[in-house]
């Protein structure tokens, strides 16, 4: 976690009662610029996100094969998932496939340096969501290959957009 953001986002609820807590109080970054939701608009503060490398904590892990875990990675993958959802409704040219591609490559390294605007935006999503919650790299990795896993199965069944199209589903009511 990044305890300095954790003070600037603590100090913004207690000044703020119109301050609203949405996916850890952050919604989104903007070349290096934090956007904070408030009922009446936002606040942006210039604040440089942590590299994943330094955002880590714990080792703790998280056996994506297993169905009994509970919510405690629920925010994790919403957060993975919606990522891609918004890139697949501002690019609905995207397949599974390479979804499974980017998938992948972050499995393996998830701060890989590829120049891909998915790949770019989940990492950054991640690192957003480190930066205020305690997950180690195991859980990290644990939830992308939970993801990848969902990928691989919903394109196994339904086609080029399975997981793409499952996704719409999921999330057509909610976003």
């Amino acid at each position: 976690m990044d305890s300095t953001l954790q003070r600037i986002i603590d100090e913004l609820k207690r000044v703020d009662k119109n301050f609203v807590e949405v996916m850890g109080s952050v919604l989104k970054t903007e070349n290096g610029v934090l956007i904070f939701s408030y009922e009446s608009g936002e606040k942006r503060i210039k604040y440089p996100l942590l590299e994943l490398t330094n955002l880590y904590e714990g080792t703790k892990t998280f056996d994506f094969q297993d169905d009994s875990w509970d919510g405690e990675y629920m925010p994790l993958l919403a957060l993975i998932e919606s990522t891609i959802f918004r890139a697949y409704k501002n690019k609905p040219k995207l397949k599974d496939k390479s979804l499974i591609s980017i998938l992948e490559a972050l499995v393996k390294k998830p701060d890989t340096k590829i120049p891909n605007e998915l790949l770019n935006s989940i990492q950054n999503k991640i690192r957003l969501n480190l930066s205020i919650n305690a997950y180690s790299k195991a859980e990290v990795v644990g939830s992308l290959r939970r993801v990848l896993k969902s990928v691989k199965t919903h394109h196994s069944t339904g086609g080029s957009r399975g997981y793409l199209e499952f996704l719409e589903d999921y999330y057509s009511g909610i976003m």
